[in-house]
């Protein structure tokens, strides 16, 4: 299970922000998706984006939100790697 809407985000625990997702889907999983709720709430927090549009973005196309935000897919990875290896090396990813 995961929120649609992160509690970094300002999500609830409610079932009605609840939605299964795995993390064995490629390219598009719970870790990728892990990765856009850090990057939104460290642009919620520098002021460059308001809670509400982050809010939005996640919870109606969290998907057209990571290419918006990260790049236009994922990174490729194998069944070994790591959440860590998702993780743009890019020092804006937490500006």
């Amino acid at each position: 299970m995961d929120h649609l809407i992160p509690l970094s985000l300002g999500g609830s625990n409610s079932i009605r922000n609840l939605w299964p997702q795995s993390y064995h889907t490629t390219p598009w999983n719970a870790h990728v998706k892990d990765v856009l709720e850090v990057r939104l709430h460290n642009l919620v927090c520098n002021g460059k984006v308001d809670l509400q549009t982050a809010q939005h973005e996640i919870a109606t196309d969290w998907i057209k939100a990571y290419q918006k935000y990260i790049a236009e897919s994922p990174p490729a990875f194998g069944p070994s790697s790591s959440n860590r290896e998702l993780i743009p090396a890019s020092p804006d990813l937490f500006r």
